[in-house]
């Protein structure tokens, strides 16, 4: 193409309707190109340069806009969103005692995420002191992320400085409690404020994750059908319930002493009374609220339940994760084990010996008849 059809953010097309101005603009890093519509060079001269003020001047309108978003603000808007919860609650109040929260949030950099991380990997426990662990980093970066992903969908930031933040890799272990020990912490609850009995039986016979037993309320509790409905679960997904008998007589007790604001659980965090109770009964750590989650699966499994129901029953997001339960039962594994045949030579010798045996036997029932 010669100098004559090219000019400054303008080239020229030679089409089967004839030659048409086309423009070519470069706005901060996106390439823009559109028909003129017109052969003239100066009527295209004259519409190139008022699409690059017009341009020019929404994307200086949306950076100035963009940038006046503070990281305060960012939080705010955030944990008002659908679905928050305690966890993003606590987990804002530990970004905003290490950023300040009047900065912009555009400019805080991958650096500065990875420095919070660091500076949180120093910082003990709330509980007992002790190191934090690589899942509770994760947890908070995750919120970063979260955050900032919600700030773009929402138009408020231009981009996630947490995204290229890998996360650290967490200890493999999955802690589920004995009967004997979900006995001792039942009878250790008794102790502590009266929510909290009847809230680890519901948990332990429904398997419901903390934030949704609490947010429960007693318009999705049928006693009667023996169900309840959880709304927007992990994920924001929906399910039905079936009740045990017992956690129906626990869901009773909280209905007489019910207050009439349609709540079930009137508390918000639970940590210092499941703790206080579970040293009470002697059991280590590793036990956890959400550990009656996995006693709650691994029962389902022991108890003859396919991966698919306790899927369906625990709102698992994938059926991994319900197959695990089935493949970690204690009592499962050796029962499967159990009916494993016996490959060594004595045992095909006995086999052997049984399948002539039963023959001897058939031959002799024949000829008795």
């Amino acid at each position: 193409m010669n100098s004559e059809h090219r000019h400054p953010g303008l080239f020229l097309h030679e089409g089967k309707r004839g030659p048409v101005w086309y423009i070519d603009l470069t706005i901060r890093g996106k390439r823009i190109r559109r028909s003129t519509n017109t052969s003239s060079l100066t009527l295209a001269k004259s519409i190139r340069d008022k699409l690059r003020v017009q341009l020019a001047a929404e994307s200086h309108l949306n950076r100035k806009r963009r940038s006046q978003i503070t990281l305060e603000q960012l939080v705010k808007v955030y944990l008002k969103r659908p679905g928050g919860n305690v966890c993003d609650e606590n987990s804002s109040r530990r970004v905003l005692s290490y950023f300040d929260g009047k900065r912009l949030a555009e400019s805080i950099t991958t650096e500065d995420i990875l420095s919070y991380r660091e500076w949180r990997s120093t910082q003990p426990k709330y509980w007992g002191g002790g190191k934090l662990s690589n899942r509770t980093l994760n947890i908070e970066v995750a919120f970063i992320k979260a955050m900032f992903n919600y700030g773009i969908r929402a138009g408020l930031i231009n981009h996630n400085p947490a995204k290229s933040v890998p996360m650290l890799r967490k200890a493999k272990r999955l802690r589920i409690p004995t009967k004997s020990e979900i006995g001792r912490l039942l009878e250790a609850a008794r102790q502590g404020p009266p929510y909290l009995h009847p809230l680890i039986v519901l948990a332990c016979y429904t398997g419901a994750r903390r934030a949704e037993l609490l947010s429960l309320r007693w318009a999705d509790v049928d006693l009667s059908a023996k169900s309840m409905w959880i709304r927007e679960g992990k994920g924001h997904k929906s399910r039905y319930v079936a009740l045990h008998p017992l956690a129906v007589d626990a869901l009773r007790t909280l209905q007489d002493a019910a207050n009439g604001d349609g709540r079930v659980f009137h508390v918000k965090d639970i940590k210092r009374a499941f703790t206080t109770a579970r040293k009470r009964a002697g059991l280590d750590k590793a036990i956890t609220f959400h550990s009656l989650r996995h006693f709650a699966a691994s029962q389902l499994a022991e108890a003859g339940c396919d991966s698919h129901t306790i899927r369906e029953l625990l709102g698992h997001v994938s059926l991994a994760m319900s197959a695990r339960y089935i493949h970690i039962s204690g009592g499962h594994l050796k029962e499967v084990v159990r009916r494993l045949p016996d490959i060594t030579e004595s045992g095909l010798r006995q086999k052997k010996k049984a399948q002539i045996c039963h023959t001897q036997n058939l031959t002799v029932r024949s000829e008795a008849i």
